[in-house]
């Protein structure tokens, strides 16, 4: 790999929103993540025990944000999801 491509692959910007669902709906979201597969990373942010709400960070390159935004909007009529942060940020 030449010095210009790792530069690029170093500056790579990211596309990643954190979604809070409730813990019931959860399971069923990271399904569906997972069938996407290449689409997106996914991790659970800590919680406290006994929370009924999960918060979870998904990432993708920026230039898959639309076909994300399109993957997970219908799925807002099927799950309680709430949008709690967005942001684009440079891949370290």
């Amino acid at each position: 790999m030449s010095t210009n491509q790792l530069t690029y692959h170093n500056n790579k910007l990211l596309y990643q929103l954190v979604l809070r669902t409730p813990k019931s709906d959860s399971t069923f979201l990271y399904f569906t993540l997972e069938a996407s597969e290449g689409l997106c990373f996914y991790s659970t942010l800590d919680f406290e025990a006994g929370s009924q709400t999960r918060d979870i960070i998904i990432s993708t390159p920026i230039e898959h944000k639309q076909t994300l935004t399109n993957f997970l909007s219908p799925l807002k009529d099927s799950l309680s999801i709430q949008l709690i942060k967005e942001q684009t940020i440079l891949d370290q």
